[in-house]
């Protein structure tokens, strides 16, 4: 009998699967219910972001860039209310309005989309945005997304010519190349001049352009001046446009000196330190300047024996070394040793209109023929004064004397006098400047009073007054009219006619389709009327409708800023009229300036001075005698002072400084409080 060992195996499991059926029956007492599966424990999900677009961000200033955020979770399970917080870095914010989701599930289920638009120029950096969110557990969960970024300010055009001024001589052709590259190397676009040239001058096409310049990429247009006959020194403007690196459209232009001689003649080039034009001196009363007048030969040929005119004779204030009659030059030639160094000191604390001084000259030419010329130069001297309205607990108005030159210490506030003009105030608060009239305004009497300025800016009698408004915060003249803001942040302007108290009426605003917010601040400028908005981050410029008596109609313009300016001035600048708002920071008084009819204003800039000022006002100062400056009026909290700062501009473009941009601050110069108080406001003639 053959034994098989599988089949007794089988048999074995099947008997003892079957007493276990039995032994579990058992235990249950008879009962047939099925046993559940232990239950699996809940896994709560979590969600997870990303940057789709922007992970690295380069913005310029006053240019948008976008960062979208995607959401998912780890399950594709749902989790919801999740939100993002924006962070305490100016210039971000939600694109939609939307910076939440209600669920979250698979990727590209909640996307939020962010705007960054710096004001100013911010380093490389790393940013946190922190997302919280409710889990699918319905716990409170958070995490955050990280991006890395940088602001720069947009570049600009810079335009170098060479030479310039240009030195033409009759019957030959000079050459004059202008090269555009960007002041940051950075590329800009799109650069288009058109080409207006004055007699002598041509290019080889009436249009130049270039697709792309500076970050290497050459620009170079090539002018060519061949005159017929001599010219006296002269000027011309190359207008072009380009788009900058935040992609917006900009405009500026370069000015071409140039001159031309016969071959042989003299040359005479006008200079000297501090000497802010060759066509013009412009001294402080009882300050002096040094002029000096090179002779040199127009095409290298040698002249002789240069002499001033026997009848030769310096105006009042001019002075020399020695007596003119002996000034002479055996030899002029391209060396510039022929100099000869004039001193004008005009007397103090007098005005002198603008006279020119003219020296006439001989010379022998290289053929030995006698040859005669003339150098000449105009010159002037006048008085300025700072004015501080408010002074004495706001019941007086304070003039000082006022040095335009370049320098910190060129204004002297301790030595600030009462005019006695015969105001009686209650509160001094603002005050105008135009012509031979000053207009202060006492606010809490609701009346403006009329001053006559003397010919060294005194203010003299002030025996008319114009009642206006009550509340009046702000004041500017325009066009024969003193126009008035009644209140701060609100809508109401009035019109004041000049000359009679003729009371005043609410004009209208005509703003297109331009919402206006609020108005906070008024300026004029050339004509025009200024309304600054904080509201709707704008500023106005406004022209007296024909016909319509002193209603005006006003352009918007948007600077982009969210600080709230409290104060507002208008200058004119060597390309257009400039806006420069103010506003108070942590870091001290902050000031932006905008050209007028451009999109886009500068970044701005703090001043801080070492000192804890806040900025109270701020006035625009430019003359022929000086380079344009901004005066700030501020406090010093930890001297309880009050005085001023005076911050030079830029009148022409550089690698660094856009027009309007500062050059340099001086030092805080304080009023002498134990006469002066705390003046309110400030006015600059």
């Amino acid at each position: 009998m053959r034994f098989d060992t599988r089949a007794s195996y089988r048999m074995f499991r099947l008997a003892q699967m079957m007493l276990c059926a039995a032994m579990l029956s058992a235990c249950r007492g008879g009962d047939d219910a099925t046993t559940a599966a232990p239950s699996a424990a809940v896994v709560a999900n979590t969600v997870a972001g990303s940057i789709v677009e922007g992970t690295d961000l380069l913005a310029y200033v006053g240019q948008s860039k976008t960062v979208a955020l995607s959401f998912k979770t780890s399950d594709g399970a749902a989790a919801t209310k999740l939100s993002v917080s924006l962070p305490a870095t100016s210039g971000w914010q939600s694109q939609t309005g939307a910076l939440s989701c209600d669920t979250v599930a698979r990727e590209g289920s909640c996307v939020l989309r962010l705007t960054y638009t710096p004001t100013q120029a911010a380093p490389a950096a790393t940013l946190r945005l922190p997302y919280r969110y409710i889990d699918s557990a319905g716990a409170s969960q958070g995490g955050s997304v990280t991006l890395n970024y940088r602001a720069l300010a947009a570049n600009a055009a810079v335009a170098t010519a060479a030479p310039n001024p240009v030195p033409g001589i009759v019957g030959q052709t000079s050459t004059l190349t202008i090269d555009f590259a960007t002041n940051d190397g950075t590329v800009a676009s799109a650069l288009a001049a058109s080409l207006a040239l004055p007699a002598g001058w041509n290019s080889d096409a009436a249009n130049f352009s270039c697709e792309r310049f500076g970050g290497g990429a050459p620009c170079r247009l090539t002018l060519r001046y061949a005159p017929t006959q001599s010219a006296p020194s002269s000027r011309f403007t190359i207008n072009y446009s380009y788009v900058d690196s935040a992609d917006k459209p900009q405009s500026d232009a370069i000015s071409v000196g140039y001159s031309a001689a016969v071959p042989n003649s003299v040359r005479v080039d006008i200079g000297g330190a501090n000497l802010a034009s060759p066509d013009l001196v412009a001294v402080d009363p009882g300050d002096s300047q040094d002029v000096s007048f090179t002779f040199t030969s127009s095409d290298g040929n040698a002249l002789a024996d240069l002499r001033l005119a026997a009848d030769a004779s310096l105006p009042a204030g001019w002075t020399s070394d020695a007596p003119l009659s002996t000034f002479s030059c055996a030899e002029v030639t391209q060396d510039g040793k022929c100099q000869l160094v004039l001193h004008f000191r005009p007397a103090p604390e007098q005005s002198q209109a603008q006279q020119t001084l003219a020296l006439n000259i001989t010379y022998r030419n290289a053929l030995g023929q006698s040859m005669s010329g003339n150098a000449s130069i105009d010159y002037t001297s006048r008085i300025y004064r700072l004015y501080a309205a408010g002074t004495r607990d706001g019941l007086g108005v304070s003039q000082c004397w006022l040095k335009m030159a370049d320098g910190a210490t060129k204004y002297e506030l301790n030595a600030c006098d009462d005019p006695g003009a015969g105001i009686q105030p209650t509160g001094l608060r603002r005050m105008v400047i135009s012509g031979s009239k000053a207009y202060v305004l006492d606010a809490p009497a609701a009346v403006v009073h009329v001053c006559d300025v003397g010919a060294d800016g005194a203010l003299l009698d002030c025996v008319n007054q114009i009642n206006v408004p009550a509340n009046v915060t702000w004041m500017a003249e325009v066009s024969g009219a003193l126009y008035v803001l009644v209140g701060q942040g609100g809508a109401s302007i009035y019109a004041c006619p000049l000359g009679a108290n003729a009371g005043c009426e609410q004009i209208k605003i005509d703003t297109g389709n331009i919402k206006l917010g609020a108005i906070d601040a008024l300026a004029s400028d050339d004509g025009a009327l200024y309304l600054l908005d904080n509201l709707q981050l704008q500023y106005f410029r406004c022209v007296r409708l024909q016909g319509a008596g002193f209603d005006v109609q006003c352009e918007s313009y948007g600077h982009n800023y969210t600080d709230v300016f409290t104060t507002m001035t208008v200058g004119q600048l060597s390309d257009a009229s400039h806006v420069f708002m103010g506003a108070n920071s942590s870091s001290g008084p902050l000031l932006i300036n905008c050209a007028v009819g451009t999109t886009q204003c500068g970044a701005a800039w703090s001043i801080s001075n070492n000192i804890a000022s806040s900025l109270l006002d701020l006035q625009f100062a430019y003359n022929t005698a000086t380079e344009p400056a901004l005066y700030l009026l501020v406090s010093n909290e930890r001297t309880s002072t009050r005085g001023v700062i005076r911050c030079k501009l830029a009148n022409a473009k550089t690698d660094t400084n856009g027009i309007g941009d500062p050059v340099s601050c001086g030092a805080y110069t304080p009023f002498a409080p134990s006469t002066l108080g705390d003046p309110s406001g400030i006015t600059l003639r």
